[in-house]
């Protein structure tokens, strides 16, 4: 029996191009120019996680009674607000501090769901749809979503996130702030 290939235009890869075939057709996609509208937005959802994740590094760090440089050398080592939300639960509850664990416990809650939106900004590639200019972005699987590949890009997706994480940057300052107050006994 005679071998039945198909037979196809061979395509040379281009490092600047993503290419997406199928029997339909064929669907070039490229990446954004630099100055895409949504890279300003990734910038600030970056630079904004950063005031959460050091605002709780604070927090653990007047639990601690530690200075920020000797706080930071323990935190620079924890990945994500999780660990770092945990460290204050446990510092809470070691100074008996029961309030600010059950605070804490439901700011990690709140904060995961900003750290999806986070992540989905930075970590999900976007490309525009040469013939239509459309914006695409390849997601990755999110432990919510369990989807993968390319999915149309609506710029209100980094709006929400960076929206819903200023939220949580007000909550971390509100539990640094109780947390000051719980700690800190003054005297003359």
């Amino acid at each position: 029996m005679e071998k039945r290939l198909i037979r196809r235009k061979k395509l040379v890869p281009d490092p600047r191009y993503t290419i997406k075939a199928t029997e339909e057709n064929t669907t070039v996609y490229k990446r954004p120019p630099p100055d895409h509208p949504s890279y300003a937005l990734i910038g600030q959802i970056t630079m904004w996680w950063s005031f959460i994740e050091m605002t709780l590094d604070s927090g653990i760090g007047t639990l601690a009674d530690t200075d920020p440089a000797i706080t930071a050398c323990k935190t620079a080592q924890m990945m994500g607000h999780a660990p770092r939300c945990l460290t204050i639960r446990a510092l809470a509850h070691w100074r008996g501090l029961s309030e600010i664990e059950k605070e804490t416990n439901g700011l990690q809650n709140a904060l995961f769901e900003a750290s999806e939106f986070r992540n989905r900004a930075i970590h999900d590639l976007l490309y525009i749809e040469t013939r239509t200019n459309a914006t695409f972005k390849a997601h990755r699987m999110s432990k919510k979503s369990l989807y993968y590949g390319l999915k149309e890009f609506d710029m209100s997706e980094l709006k929400h996130a960076l929206n819903l994480i200023k939220k949580r940057v007000t909550d971390c300052n509100a539990l640094l702030k109780k947390i000051s107050e719980e700690v800190y006994e003054y005297y003359s």
